[in-house]
């Protein structure tokens, strides 16, 4: 869609574009999935149309089928080009990469690849738009039988969302936030059960005990918390030597806590007391994730 106009007025900037007549991709196929061929078509459309906008530098960032107009004739525009950025060729770990135009909006989640929810979105070009292209596909014709089912938009958090975990009986979703807390959600409702406040750093990570009784929250002020998920309380702080912490998990019985470090460790933690009874070393980034062997055995 073209732009005629930017300007400011009265203190408002503002630009003018192009009127077209029509329905989002979303609303369309909300009414029932399209037709293979005709979805690809459409699809073949709009990749033709973001290949010309990376041919000229700019990535759009958030495509997705609302951010896709079909007009009167059937043909699919590309609008909102609210976080668009240029890149550069050469790598596009430019440091003008990383600057986006918003400064905190980074896309819708579930059209996103994951280097774009990252910190440093350094990573950013082509390729993410791509990834974005074929999210579109994926929802637009899904396969006989496939049931569509509505999406619940968990409001709440006042900056970006870094981490998500579901308790094991999936009553409960915790999620961590850049606003330094950590809420947890009912499932079925949607409605926010607790605040967690606490932390002076973002939130990297969260997760749930095997029995959903605590939740642990690893955050950039070089702790980690242990929670009451009945109360809200916080029951124990964790003080970490390593630096933020970035990852966390517990063992199958419960019984131990697993944290990753920004500076390339990895702690073993007795659950209840919180004492460090390990020390792993040896990578040279920091540690994004820690998992359990299901028997507990190993980490």
């Amino acid at each position: 869609m073209a732009v005629h106009e930017i300007g400011q007025y009265d203190g408002q900037h503002y630009f003018s574009m192009d009127y077209v007549a029509g329905r989002t991709l979303a609303e369309i196929v909300r009414d029932g999935p399209l037709p293979v061929t005709r979805a690809a078509t459409c699809l073949k459309t709009i990749a033709g149309a973001v290949h010309y906008a990376h041919q000229h530098g700019i990535i759009h960032r958030d495509l997705k089928p609302a951010n896709v107009i079909i007009d009167q004739n059937d043909q699919p525009r590309i609008t909102d080009f609210g976080l668009a950025k240029r890149f550069y060729d050469s790598a596009f770990s430019s440091e003008h990469s990383a600057l986006t135009i918003s400064g905190q909006i980074l896309g819708s989640p579930n059209y996103i690849p994951p280097e774009q929810a990252e910190p440093k979105r350094s990573a950013l070009g082509p390729p993410s738009d791509v990834y974005a292209l074929g999210a579109i596909l994926y929802e637009s014709p899904p396969g006989p039988g496939a049931r569509r089912t509505s999406l619940r938009y968990l409001r709440g958090h006042t900056a970006a969302v870094m981490a998500v975990a579901w308790s094991l009986d999936d009553q409960w979703i915790a999620t961590g936030s850049k606003d330094n807390s950590a809420r947890i959600w009912d499932v079925r409702s949607g409605t926010q059960r607790l605040i967690l406040t606490g932390h002076s750093g973002l939130i990297h990570a969260v997760a749930f005990s095997p029995d959903g009784a605590l939740l642990a929250t690893g955050s950039a002020d070089g702790s980690a918390r242990l929670w009451s998920t009945l109360s809200g309380q916080c029951l124990r702080v964790l003080t970490n030597r390593h630096g933020a912490v970035l990852s966390l998990a517990f063992s199958p019985d419960g019984h131990w806590l697993a944290t990753g470090s920004s500076d390339g460790s990895a702690s073993l933690r007795d659950a209840a007391t919180g004492q460090e009874v390990h020390l792993l070393l040896g990578h040279i980034n920091g540690v994004r994730s820690v998992a359990f062997s299901p028997e507990a055995s190993g980490w």
